[in-house]
């Protein structure tokens, strides 16, 4: 991602990409905003309150963002399948965070402006796709595990079940904070 990041941005001069652990993120220069997609609800809150209050301009802002699953019955099945079948999944409450209104206030100064914007990301994805989604999370067996296989099986049997002509309906919401901290 972050490549795919520097290709697209290579042409803005006032872009940094830091290559660090977000709590451990050390600069000289500050910033006017700070962006976190997808992998906020995987960090220390405090930690990464104190690394970004260090590098950010007063009044400047953070925006956290994720694309969350949809309430469909396709994501209720995976969801039952990780928790079966991959005890990073089971044991974190990280990946089952119920993204509201107000569930970080206490990570701003006040209240943020909160974003929550339903099946914006629809799309139909093949296999192929379905399985390279599932099996690239943070949480999901990998193939040296003794469960990697029963796991993948169960992901293939979810995707015949709710596959039509070889694709399969994978819609996402989209949650988004922009506030102070």
């Amino acid at each position: 991602m972050r490549a795919i990041c520097k290709k697209y941005l290579s042409s803005y001069c006032n872009i940094t990409i830091n290559c660090d652990r977000a709590e451990n993120i050390r600069s000289e220069i500050k910033f006017d905003v700070i962006f976190v997609a997808q992998a906020f609800n995987l960090l220390n809150k405090e930690l990464i309150k104190k690394s970004f209050s260090s590098i950010l301009n007063q009044g400047s802002s953070v925006v956290l963002t994720w694309n969350n699953k949809s309430d469909y019955p396709l994501f209720n099945e995976i969801a039952t399948l990780s928790k079966n079948l991959c005890p990073m999944y089971a044991n974190s409450k990280a990946y089952t965070f119920d993204y509201k209104r107000h569930s970080l206030d206490d990570f701003f100064k006040k209240p943020p402006l909160f974003f929550k914007i339903k099946n914006d990301v629809e799309c139909q994805i093949s296999e192929d796709i379905f399985l390279k989604r599932c099996l690239s999370t943070s949480y999901a067996p990998t193939r040296e595990m003794h469960n990697y296989f029963e796991y993948y099986h169960g992901l293939k049997k979810i995707f015949e079940k709710y596959s039509n002509s070889g694709l399969i309906y994978y819609p996402l919401d989209t949650t988004v904070y922009i506030g102070e901290i």
